[in-house]
């Protein structure tokens, strides 16, 4: 897990909206998130860790065991009283933002925290939370990986209230590095490998799925297909040999064919050959001229 533990110069580095509304927040701590994906992907992010199965535990037997018993310290200490979070202790930091993130997107609040949402953009994200001993946010950004690639940041900003909240985050910093981020991050990169192959599976035919890291050549590439353009001339020259092919009529129409024919040859060379007579179907004995078949001369085409 430590590959993914980041220095503090790649968030403070970055021009994040977050500085200038959280500028009184300390850096406490900062992740790589595996979720490799595209330029675009971080909505795909947000609404995972908003609606997220596995919680702040990361669905680790150990990671549950310790909030369990931080909701318990919390209770009986009433650090987690109604009026010592968000909008009662401390103020929202909605109330920072500028024009332009407040009119914008807000993002989810977490359906498994207490988390709640602060303001979204095509990069960024921010949630907060608040109670007697502090007041932190998480804060994701969506960053270049270094290989072609994008992935996600977090950020985790925090505000001790007093010496209590000092004393609060020094006293849980061993469980967090201990039990709490290794079984959070692998939770959230086994949910984003897996929200990722639903996404490639729903992608339609020969279109390649956000986040899903493919470059497969699609349609007309793909080896067993063939190229429209290729099975339209495959058509016309089978259109054409059928044509040309012998078929064989029934006999009664024979006659009437050489007669039609016959006709739209004299009619083309401006004049009519000699008649023939056969006997009508309808009138035994009965005999009807039919211009006798004459040659047909076809021009070349211009240029050939």
């Amino acid at each position: 897990m430590s590959d993914l533990r980041l220095p503090s110069a790649d968030h403070t580095s970055r021009p994040w909206r977050i500085h200038g509304i959280a500028g009184d927040f300390r850096l406490e701590d900062l992740w790589a998130l595996p979720t490799p994906g595209g330029p675009d992907d971080l909505h795909h992010l947000v609404r995972q860790m908003a609606d997220g199965a596995d919680g702040p535990d990361g669905g680790n037997p150990v990671g549950r065991f310790l909030f369990a018993v931080r909701w318990k310290l919390g209770a009986l200490l009433g650090w987690d009283k109604p009026g010592s979070g968000v909008g009662g202790r401390v103020a929202t930091l909605r109330d920072r933002l500028p024009d332009d993130l407040r009119e914008g997107p807000r993002g989810p609040d977490l359906s498994t925290t207490p988390f709640t949402s602060v303001f979204q953009t095509h990069d960024e994200w921010a949630a907060e939370y608040a109670n007697k001993t502090m007041h932190g946010v998480m804060h994701i950004g969506w960053v270049p990986d270094g290989n072609g690639g994008y992935r996600g940041q977090m950020a985790v900003l925090v505000k001790p209230n007093g010496i209590l909240g000092s004393l609060y985050m020094l006293g849980i910093k061993p469980f967090r590095y201990l039990g709490v981020y290794p079984a959070l991050l692998r939770s959230i990169g086994r949910e984003w490998r897996e929200d990722a192959a639903r996404r490639a599976a729903r992608a339609p035919s020969g279109t390649r799925a956000e986040g899903s890291g493919s470059g497969e050549r699609s349609g007309a590439g793909r080896r067993g297909r063939t190229p429209p353009e290729r099975g339209g001339r495959h058509r016309e020259r089978a259109l054409i040999e059928q044509a040309a092919l012998p078929r064989r009529m029934p006999e009664g129409d024979t006659a009437e064919f050489s007669r039609a024919g016959a006709r739209v040859a004299s009619v083309a060379h401006g004049r009519t050959g000699p008649s023939l007579h056969r006997s009508s179907p309808q009138h035994e004995g009965s005999q009807e001229p039919v211009p006798a078949p004459m040659p047909v001369a076809v021009s070349a085409p211009p240029g050939a």
